[in-house]
């Protein structure tokens, strides 16, 4: 696994690792942050040498599974973070919005967005976060989806897509700058 992992800028597992067979196929899918969360345990028990082996007997440690919230739990918050958002006035063509999360749409409705309008007007930065300078010196920008790891491609394309689907951009029109680039890179 790269350094970009553990310092949560990759959430998983290289896609080059993706077809690889046994034990390794089992937690491709999955994201490697809850993975990694028992790392403690692993480290805590080689430490000891006679635990060490405990690890590796089926049904030891390295047989668990990586949730520490049961499905319920995790539901429940999703519920309730829909329903607060609900109650500070999202509207429901920002809630059908394919790509925000419950706790996505309280974070937006905390920051007044409150319409897919709304959403539609945001420069991806906003979303995402970045940097600006002040006065000569470099001063972070904390984006509202930020703290979901939304990166500034991925809210590019989800400000985009809200623009599209209020028909203020034309998708027609996107095509061709897309091609137009292609030839200038070429």
């Amino acid at each position: 696994m790269t350094v970009n992992v553990f310092k949560r800028l990759v959430t998983g597992v290289s896609h080059a690792a993706m077809n690889l067979h046994s034990t390794i196929s089992g937690i491709t899918a999955q994201t490697v942050r809850s993975i990694i969360a028992h790392g403690h345990l692993i480290r805590q028990l080689h430490s000891n040498f006679w635990l060490g082996h405990l690890v590796h007997f089926p049904g030891g440690l390295k047989d668990q599974q990586p949730e520490h919230f049961p499905r319920e739990f995790l539901e429940e918050q999703a519920r309730k973070a829909l329903e607060k958002a609900r109650e500070m006035g999202v509207e429901d063509n920002l809630i059908n919005f394919e790509g925000l999360t419950p706790q996505m749409l309280e974070a937006l409705a905390e920051d007044g967005i409150k319409s897919l309008e709304d959403f539609a007007t945001c420069a991806d930065w906003e979303l995402a976060g970045g940097w600006t300078t002040v006065d000569g010196e470099r001063v972070k920008d904390d984006g509202i989806l930020e703290s979901f790891d939304v990166s500034l491609a991925e809210a590019q394309e989800l400000v985009m897509t809200a623009r599209v689907m209020l028909g203020w951009v034309d998708p027609e029109d996107l095509l061709q700058n897309d091609d137009a680039e292609e030839v200038e890179e070429e």
